[in-house]
């Protein structure tokens, strides 16, 4: 499978495509673009690290709300 202009729907009107440098993120109405950001690489790598810290904050959270586990 070739990565250039690799495409995928997000949800919520939200697609990202890869064209072999950078990611775009757009929306779309179902006739045109409305909506575009382009990561170039350095962007895209300090976004998914920042979405790495965010998933680990989350399972903290969720460990934080479960009851003590039993021991006995």
């Amino acid at each position: 499978m070739s990565t250039s202009h690799f495409q995928a729907y997000l949800g919520d009107g939200l697609y990202v495509e890869y064209d072999g440098f950078q990611v775009r993120l757009f929306t779309s109405n179902g006739i045109a673009v409305t909506n575009e950001v382009y990561l170039e690489p350095r962007v895209l790598s300090e976004f998914l690290g920042w979405v790495a810290q965010l998933q680990e904050a989350l399972r903290q959270a969720a460990k934080e709300k479960l009851p003590p586990e039993d021991k006995s």
